[in-house]
């Protein structure tokens, strides 16, 4: 199992930590909320916390992975606390509907200081926030920093982080290049000539 290391309110690529023990996320929460506005990253949140906590139920409690059901909602009423089911939430609502709920809050933010504020809020409302991720810093520092993040947050070991980096680095290609969140620019890319925006770039590597 990955070492332990004390836990800290920033470490120097300004990714926030719960104050805990080893930095550890509250994996005894029944319930797991993946939130953000839209446009912050939060379906790579969304599918991170829902990977890593796969990970870690198949090593600590592995006859849950059969209840755990993971969606995107737009509200709360779709949240039913009293089946044997765990949650793993998407959702872009206002977070106090979730209050009541046995549930753990995941969320972004585009700066640091955003960040900041937001976990303050949250932790002030009465929420259990185990990580806010922020846009910035994921720009810089990319997605096996998340992971790392992640795998220390869930104490995975360093072969789960690897195939965290490994399945999450091919789900934001399959992300970008198809389906409804594709990159608008390689959507542009795909269009007719009559129909293209010329002063769009080309895709970086859709159309390798």
């Amino acid at each position: 199992q990955r070492p332990s290391r004390q836990s800290q309110n920033t470490d120097d690529n300004g990714l926030l930590y719960e104050k805990r023990p080893s930095g550890k996320f509250p994996t005894g929460k029944k319930h797991i909320i993946a939130h953000g506005k839209p446009r912050t990253a939060s379906t790579l949140l969304f599918n991170m916390v829902g990977v890593s906590n796969f990970l870690y139920l198949r090593h600590h409690e592995p006859e849950l992975v059969s209840y755990i059901d993971a969606k995107y909602v737009k509200d709360a009423r779709d949240f039913h606390d009293g089946a044997k089911t765990t949650k793993i939430f998407k959702a872009h609502i206002d977070l106090s509907k979730f209050l009541k709920y046995d549930a753990v809050i995941f969320t972004t933010a585009t700066t640091s200081n955003e960040a900041a504020a937001i976990k303050s809020r949250l932790k002030e409302e009465g929420h259990d926030v185990a990580y806010v991720q922020v846009m910035d810093t994921l720009k810089r520092v990319g997605i096996p920093r998340l992971a790392h993040d992640f795998a220390n947050g869930y104490n995975l070991t360093d072969e789960d982080e690897m195939m965290l980096v490994e399945f999450m680095s091919k789900w934001e290609v399959l992300r970008q290049c198809c389906g409804e969140q594709m990159s608008k620019l390689w959507r542009n890319d795909l269009l007719p000539e009559a129909y293209t925006k010329e002063e769009m770039e080309h895709h970086p590597f859709c159309a390798d």
